[in-house]
């Protein structure tokens, strides 16, 4: 699984649990820095867009 991917999966699991997940988080549960978040996403609101982007297409193929 490609880092993008493994940052991505790791916040549609802490947000589902907790929306106020912040970017601290969600690098230290997918095991990288906030550095290299910051390679894949520019904030949290990316990521959140991101997070809704995937879960409308996965909503659409099933």
């Amino acid at each position: 699984m490609l880092v993008r991917e493994y940052i991505l999966e790791t916040a549609v699991y802490l947000l589902g649990k907790d929306p106020h997940t912040g970017i601290d988080e969600v690098a230290a549960v997918a095991g990288i820095g906030t550095a290299q978040f910051y390679q894949y996403f520019e904030s949290m609101d990316e990521l959140r867009a991101a997070v809704a982007a995937e879960a409308r297409s996965k909503s659409i193929h099933h």
